[in-house]
């Protein structure tokens, strides 16, 4: 005579198909409407570059400004005698 069940093992192999089916369906709503282009990270990657050139531009105006502000107060300090 085979040996019966318990409810925990009828609990684990429904819990198990339930797991299944749970991946399975995911997996299909995410890919049902999907494009080649949704899997591609080049554009991802384009954004980032994109805001790094920004602000090393940025960068390097701030210091552009940063620079002829200073050249004019030496300029005006020298003019007016005094000594830095």
């Amino acid at each position: 005579m085979a040996p019966t069940h318990s409810p925990a093992d009828w609990a684990a192999a429904v819990s198990l198909g339930v797991s299944a089916w749970a991946s399975c369906a995911a997996l299909l709503y995410l890919l049902h409407d999907a494009e080649l282009r949704d899997f591609d990270p080049r554009p991802l990657f384009a954004t980032a570059r994109d805001r790094l050139l920004v602000e090393i531009v940025r960068a390097r105006h701030t210091l552009q400004d940063t620079a002829l502000i200073a050249a004019v107060l030496f300029t005006l300090a020298a003019g007016n005698g005094a000594t830095l």
